[in-house]
């Protein structure tokens, strides 16, 4: 296993023991996340990168509910 996947592990393993958990978290997991959104900050962080780096970037359009969360 690498040494990232031992390291989730251990951080999951650590936060489900958490005496004062996070709201909407088990462990690691957050219930109320929202795949759009998580799509969305990382194109923008690509964007910012690309623009950073290179000086021009595309345009990039996320489609779906920002709603729509983990069951």
């Amino acid at each position: 296993m690498s040494r990232i996947g031992v390291q989730m592990l251990i951080g999951q393993h650590m936060a489900l023991h958490d005496p004062n958990p996070q709201p909407n978290c088990i462990g690691y997991i957050h219930t109320k996340m929202s795949h759009v959104d998580v799509a969305r900050n990382a194109s923008e962080d690509s964007r910012y990168i690309c623009l950073r780096e290179y000086g021009s970037a595309p345009k990039i359009n996320i489609y779906g509910d920002p709603s729509i969360t983990f069951p």
